[in-house]
């Protein structure tokens, strides 16, 4: 099981099956007979990181916690846990631990640590309050998301860079899904006067002089994209301030085929090139 894969719902889901099978014999203390069982427990909890600190010190470490750092076991129980946590997190990471032992917090807590060969990691975790050795120990579930997280930061730099290329664009730039409008760039102000936050969400029609030519475009290009992947022509358009433009409109499906009427547009305003050819 790659469980670097899952989604976020599926770790808090997992470290909170475990929680529930420790905490089975009290609310909120784990009473174990003998540190064996404890043990035995955390050795087949094998899909999660696990430690138990007591005294500001690791007591025990499983062998995913190990592999998530790096550090072998004999450096890693003499090593301060916070040192382990990237130090811009760690203010942050004791507060959010805190306030799940106290069950001010019921949702997993992330942050960052530094590994032994000096990469950067994220970690998600659970912390709860245990008895062992017959004292408060915290026991701590752990997952590495360093590959999710990454994931995400890439998705978030390939979404700013599609932004900055639609932004870059001088023709108005339309994604419409069932006619409605989806994504639209800064062109729109420029080519119908109209915001795209004013866009968004809202019918194509708003940007056609009348329901009748909006419905009769959009037949034009749905029937045309069913056989090919683009199409272009010619259309009146409205401006917001109810002028009449003629527009180049090219349209394109998303996608292989058509489906849900999922399309972009580009609109350029040829109204005065139209006049200048008169």
């Amino acid at each position: 099981m790659n469980l670097e894969k899952k989604t976020k719902k599926e770790l808090v889901d997992l470290i909170a099956s475990l929680q529930k099978r420790l905490s089975a014999q009290e609310h909120t203390q784990l009473h174990v007979t003998s540190e064996k069982d404890l043990y035995k427990i955390l050795a087949h909890s094998s899909q999660v990181g696990c430690y138990i600190m007591q005294d500001g010190q690791f007591q025990f470490i499983n062998s995913h916690f190990l592999d998530y750092t790096g550090y072998p076991e004999k450096k890693l129980l003499k090593m301060s846990p916070p040192s382990l946590i990237l130090p811009e997190d760690r203010r942050r990471t004791a507060k959010n631990a805190i306030m799940m032992l106290k069950g001010q917090r019921f949702s997993p807590y992330e942050f960052r640590i530094v590994t032994k060969d000096g990469r950067i990691k994220w970690i998600m975790e659970t912390a709860m309050s245990i008895t062992f050795k017959g004292r408060r120990a915290i026991l701590g579930n752990s997952m590495d998301i360093t590959e999710r997280k990454e994931a995400g930061r890439r998705l978030e730099e390939l979404e700013a860079l599609e932004s900055s290329i639609l932004d870059a664009i001088p023709q108005a730039v339309v994604g419409l899904h069932e006619r409605r409008i989806n994504f639209a760039n800064h062109a729109v102000k420029m080519i119908f006067g109209w915001h795209r936050e004013e866009l968004i969400g809202k019918s194509i029609r708003m940007i056609y002089r009348n329901e009748e030519e909006a419905d009769k475009i959009g037949e034009i290009f749905y029937r045309n994209l069913e056989h090919q992947r683009t199409y272009e022509t010619e259309f009146p358009c409205r401006h917001k301030d109810g002028r009449e433009i003629l527009c180049r409109m090219k349209a394109s499906r998303i996608g292989e085929k058509l489906r849900e009427k999922r399309v972009v547009v580009t609109y350029e305003d040829i109204t005065q090139e139209k006049k200048a050819q008169e």
